[in-house]
């Protein structure tokens, strides 16, 4: 597959399901091994590609050029929260709790308009700055309805026509290459800028194991580095 020009993806995917296939003889007895299991050579790696995080500036910019109120809003929930934009665009008024400035996360909506469980199948409470919980308190007083972020008849909004409609042509106006899924990578970075643990993360991701809070989204934002050495300076001041 690799020398017909298939990609990584394609091959990885293709052993997994030729491995999974042959699992079942092996069970059976037919097969005394599976060999996809015992085979010496390694599959191909998938490419990594680095990710933006953006600043909060950056995400402020993003909000700006926004043609709807409620997509502003939308921008900074899913920045200062972490949440998945299916788990975002599920979000009914009766999770959000301002005055504990808590968002219960209990559902999420698929690539079309079904309500079903989050991604881990579980729920969840985030904690959301107040300066968000205020602005969500204004925006559900002005919104009738049960949906937080609904669509202009009130109902569910699909991803695809948001992305069409909204965010891409925001993302261009404000010159960043960004999904709405990045900003769950820019929610981590901030967290831990602000001296939260890898736990911490973790659960305000719901995340089900911290090794993939730590790979995929513990990002760290351009010019990090040199608060950090200008904070050991500061360190090294003490003793100097």
């Amino acid at each position: 597959m690799t020398a017909s020009g298939a990609s990584a993806s394609k091959v990885i995917e293709a052993h997994g399901v030729l491995k999974r296939v042959l699992d079942r003889p092996v069970r059976d007895g037919v097969l005394p091994a599976n060999p996809c299991a015992t085979r010496r050579g390694a599959l191909p790696r998938r490419p990594t590609t680095d990710r933006p995080v953006l600043s909060p500036a950056q995400v402020e910019q993003l909000a700006a050029q926004m043609g709807r109120e409620d997509d502003r809003l939308l921008v900074r929930t899913l920045a200062y929260t972490g949440l998945r934009i299916g788990e975002a665009m599920a979000l009914r008024r009766s999770d959000i709790n301002a005055a504990a400035r808590t968002i219960r996360v209990q559902r999420s909506v698929d690539g079309t308009t079904v309500v079903g469980p989050t991604k881990t199948h579980a729920s969840r409470t985030v904690t959301m700055p107040t300066s968000l919980a205020t602005a969500l308190t204004s925006h559900l007083a002005a919104t009738p309805g049960e949906l937080v972020f609904p669509n202009r008849s009130g109902g569910l909004r699909r991803y695809r026509t948001f992305r069409r409609d909204s965010w891409d042509p925001a993302a261009r106006a404000a010159g960043l290459t960004v999904t709405p899924h990045d900003l769950r990578a820019t929610c981590a970075s901030l967290l831990i800028d602000a001296g939260a643990s890898i736990k911490d993360v973790q659960t305000q991701l719901g995340h089900q194991d911290p090794i993939t809070t730590l790979a995929l989204y513990a990002r760290v934002r351009p010019g990090r580095a040199d608060v950090l050495a200008d904070k050991m300076d500061a360190l090294i001041a003490e003793v100097s």
